[in-house]
């Protein structure tokens, strides 16, 4: 009988148990986004690994200062100009004119949206324009994943609070401050601020085309780090216990034993 090549991996009877069933990328992350973010921040404050990755991933990743490059027509560069941006953009980054809240400067929002792209899979930066361009950081539960609606005559396709036009590219970005006592199974009512897209730097790492939404860089190894802390805490446990453990020798006369001192002290021979 003749045998149909086919992928070891596809077949069903190899592993039972392995997910066969395909959907989109943002049908996951919709369902699934919320809590790949908590656990991922538990992760963040509870786990000394992941603390230290997060911490690399800013140290890494933010340059320590802007350098201008710009050059002349003949190819050379241009101090006179180079030396004013830098200068202008010495003033704009402290924090009174670079962040909207006033509490962050040019190199802290940098390490901020690294570090909540890394943990969160995804920043949003609002550009606020005023006397200076000011910028506005906002996390992933900013973007409520329930609020979806789909296209008609009267309105745009909303997906996950993203407005996208018929080619899938983002229009608007409908902001929403997070419930601080969500009711379980019925979130509440919440007041969306249509932002238009020009206005949003929508941060995050596709993994799949057509991604509107991105994922924590951790979610392939959340498993074996919660693994790998509860082993670990396990097993300083069982030191500590046993460390704690303590034995005694006692004679049947109740004295104490001296070897200088001759005496069998009701020991048997």
């Amino acid at each position: 009988m003749k045998q149909a090549r086919k992928w070891a991996a596809a077949d069903p009877h190899v592993v039972k148990d392995w997910i066969q069933e395909n959907q989109s990328i943002n049908q996951d992350l919709r369902v699934q986004g919320a809590a790949l973010r908590a656990r991922a921040r538990d992760l963040e404050q509870n786990n000394d690994y992941v603390s230290k990755w997060l911490a690399l991933c800013e140290i890494n990743t933010v340059p320590i200062r802007l350098q201008s490059k710009v050059r002349t027509t003949r190819g050379k560069l241009d101090t006179r100009i180079n030396r004013l941006i830098e200068r202008g953009f010495s003033r704009w980054h402290r924090k009174e004119t670079c962040s909207l809240d006033g509490r962050l400067n040019w190199q802290e929002v940098q390490r901020l949206v690294i570090r909540s792209v890394a943990r969160d899979g995804e920043v949003i930066v609002r550009f606020v324009p005023g006397d200076t361009l000011k910028l506005a950081i906002y996390d992933a539960d900013w973007l409520d994943e329930n609020y979806n609606e789909v296209k008609n005559d009267r309105r745009p396709a909303i997906m996950q609070s993203i407005e996208v036009d018929a080619m899938g590219k983002p229009v608007a970005y409908y902001l929403s401050e997070p419930s601080s006592s969500p009711v379980f199974g019925s979130p509440q009512r919440r007041s969306y601020e249509r932002v238009p897209a020009s206005e949003i730097l929508h941060i995050y790492k596709p993994e799949r085309p057509n991604q509107i939404r991105g994922s924590t860089w951790m979610a392939s190894v959340m498993i074996h780090l919660l693994m790998l802390h509860r082993y670990e805490r396990a097993e300083m446990a069982a030191a500590e216990f046993s460390a704690k453990k303590i034995g005694f020798y006692r004679t049947p006369t109740g004295d104490w034993l001296d070897d200088q001192t001759e005496g069998d002290y009701g020991l048997p021979n």
